[in-house]
């Protein structure tokens, strides 16, 4: 499939991978290694609180992927000023990079629920910010990653 606009295509591309991260996220919960969710950090963002019901879940899940879509759209333009060569490896620097920034967020606007993350949930969660970014540059390249357009 070929995708002419470049942030749509990124876009598209950021939400597939966010498909890829709560898979990543959801199974590590489910397996008992993690604590917190990315969408759970969303739901505190937009509720105040950490999510409660399945519809709090779902919206939050939206907004992630939404969200995770928006910055697929900025790695499609950022990218043509570094090639897209070694794709994937790019792709997981900036998925690591924004779990970096995006989960340094409790701590400087002081969220008491997200204050201390265990180890197990900080290595799930970067994982999940891997397959992320990884599942971002894979769709970006097949939906048409050309930096020239």
């Amino acid at each position: 499939m070929r995708v002419k606009d470049r942030y749509v295509r990124g876009f598209l591309a950021g939400a597939i991978g966010g498909i890829a991260s709560f898979i990543v996220n959801g199974g590590a919960r489910l397996l008992g290694i993690s604590t917190v969710m990315w969408l759970e950090l969303m739901g505190l963002i937009i509720f105040g609180y950490l999510p409660h019901t399945a519809g709090q879940y779902i919206f939050a899940l939206a907004i992630q992927i939404t969200f995770l879509g928006i910055l697929g759209g900025a790695f499609a333009f950022i990218l043509p000023l570094l090639s897209s060569e070694h794709i994937w490896f790019k792709g997981a620097s900036y998925g690591a990079t924004i779990w970096f920034a995006f989960f340094s967020l409790p701590h400087l606007l002081q969220l008491p629920e997200l204050k201390e993350i265990p180890l197990p949930t900080a290595v799930a969660n970067v994982s999940a910010a891997v397959a992320w970014g990884v599942a971002l540059a894979f769709a970006l390249d097949r939906l048409g990653s050309d930096p020239r357009k």
